[in-house]
């Protein structure tokens, strides 16, 4: 399965979290690396709290920052009020099949 972001539009990612409490988490950031560059990131202040997740809209200026047919690795990583710090990988070529 593959999962895809057209250049220029502005879609919405959602990190569901399973075992953390959202509402604990004091930050976040969403990564979007291409070849061990990063391209560009998204802090928590530009999230939206669902029940049990985190909601980011990328706006068409990061997608256009996208190369064309390149696959992007997408990671989060946070921390909570109790210190609890996390990173997983949300899309990672090497964890996915096409």
């Amino acid at each position: 399965m593959e999962n895809s972001i057209i250049r220029g539009t502005t879609p919405t990612i959602e990190i569901t979290f399973s075992t953390v409490d959202v509402a604990n988490i004091t930050d976040a950031v969403l990564t979007f690396d291409i070849g061990g560059t990063t391209i560009f990131e998204k802090e928590l202040a530009a999230a939206t709290l669902g029940t049990s997740s985190l909601i980011w809209t990328l706006e068409q200026a990061e997608t256009l920052s996208l190369t064309a047919n390149r696959t992007a690795a997408v990671t989060c990583t946070w921390l909570t009020s109790g210190g609890i710090r996390g990173q997983d990988p949300v899309y990672d070529r090497d964890r996915h099949s096409d």
